[in-house]
């Protein structure tokens, strides 16, 4: 090799040496930025940091809260200081290490279960057909179906006022959009309905499907309902108000949380609460589900939480009702207790047949109730597990009063699942 030769090559080598390095270099630095963008994500954007698990967040107001850890969260609406634990969140598999951080935004008790003025203000909030949340999937939108696929709204706030021309609630007509639908396998957690905007619920249309963490601002028609044959819609950790009045935005006379219309199928809940809320409603009229003004009635008490359907036009039995874990309160819409539980019936279901429904239609329902806290509880008030006999003629499904295991297994619940709060 000669002596010009030998200096090329080792120009080339310091070069290519030279650019190694800089490579190098460069990674470190993108590593670095990219460590600290992942420590801005132990809270959702939008979100103020406030604490680590085992601490106590100081914050005002009711607000969505957050617990999480590197773009990670469940979600949990709260009131004032709260402590940052990791029992006080749907289950997840965070450590000490997480944050909890809470929204700019507070929502007032009033704005929960709100009056017409409030339901209209809380609306126009929220776009059509949703509001924005850090990290909520683009399958998260009002009127939406997600199939087979598990969903993470990210805390949004979802409404159907104003989808396809929809006024978001009408009364409790028949034939309302469901808010989100559900099929075969579907997940859908951390998403709020709002007041007003809930119209048909959500919807489990096929196969199994399982919501994580919602909070329904005021039930519409109802909160949910499973119509998938042999499949199971499952709920855990959720909340959902009612306010007691008939007027047409609030899904007219109060009914049921959820509903369970599937032949040989399962509504399995855990660690369910239902809020009965007093009306505080100033106006002295409403609308039924056919527009025409009524006189505005006013309730101490709702419905049901849960109800298989009695007089379906093709009313199917063989239902189960799996509850574990339900807390009932009453309060007025600033949030003060009231006295009494709110609510007439728990659960209801048909434990016989008459003649309309044909075998092999004509199964048992079944109820398996754990755990159940219900604010002033006394014996029969509210009933507990309510018997009908299940039929296919509207309005014909007779009521057999409240039965208790030792009197059927049909509802299987004694006295010792239940507790006064």
């Amino acid at each position: 090799m000669s002596l010009a030769t030998h200096h090329v090559a080792q120009h080339q080598l310091k070069f290519r040496e030279t650019r190694m390095i800089r490579r190098m270099m460069a990674v470190a630095l993108f590593t670095g930025i990219a460590s600290g963008a992942q420590a801005a994500t132990d809270y959702p954007s939008g979100y103020t940091k406030c604490v680590q698990v085992g601490s106590s967040c100081t914050m005002t107001g009711t607000r969505s809260t957050a617990l999480g850890k590197a773009g990670s969260f469940v979600y949990a609406t709260k009131t004032g200081n709260f402590a940052c634990d990791l029992s006080a969140y749907p289950t997840n598999t965070f450590t000490s290490t997480a944050w909890c951080s809470y929204s700019a935004t507070t929502t007032s008790s009033s704005s929960v279960a709100s009056s017409a003025t409030s339901s209209a203000a809380s609306s126009a909030a929220s776009s059509a057909t949703s509001s924005t949340a850090a990290g909520a999937s683009s399958l998260c939108v009002a009127g939406g179906t997600i199939d087979g696929v598990e969903v993470d709204c990210g805390g949004k706030t979802l409404s159907l006022k104003g989808v396809d021309g929809f006024d978001g609630c009408s009364a409790d007509k028949e034939g309302q959009p469901s808010v989100l639908s559900l099929k075969n396998g579907a997940i859908v957690k951390n998403v709020r309905i709002a007041a007003g905007g809930g119209g048909h619920g959500i919807s489990c249309l096929a196969g199994n499907c399982t919501l994580r963490n919602v909070v329904w601002e005021e039930v519409c028609e109802h909160a949910a309902g499973n119509y998938s044959e042999g499949g199971t819609f499952s709920i855990y950790d959720s909340t959902a108000y009612q306010m007691l009045d008939n007027a047409y935005e609030h899904g007219s006379k109060p009914d049921k949380f959820f509903q369970d219309n599937a032949f040989n199928s399962k509504m399995y809940v855990r660690n369910f609460t239902a809020i009965m809320v007093q009306s505080d409603l100033t106006a002295t009229t409403t609308k039924d589900k056919s527009g025409k003004s009524i006189s505005l009635a006013k309730y101490t008490s709702s419905g049901k939480i849960l109800r298989t359907c009695g007089d379906c036009s093709s009313n199917k039995g063989g239902r189960t009702i799996d509850l574990d874990g339900l807390t009932v309160k009453y309060q007025n819409a600033a949030g003060t207790r009231l006295s009494g539980p709110g609510i007439s019936t728990i659960v209801g279901i048909d434990t016989t047949w008459d003649s309309t429904v044909p075998s092999p239609y004509n199964v048992p329902d079944k109820a398996i109730l754990r755990n159940l806290k219900i604010q002033d509880y006394k014996s029969g008030t509210p009933t507990v597990c309510d018997a009908y006999v299940g039929t296919r003629t509207t309005d014909a499904s007779t009521k057999l009063g409240e039965k208790w295991k030792s009197d059927t297994a049909q509802c299987d619940v004694t006295t010792a699942d239940v507790s006064a709060l």
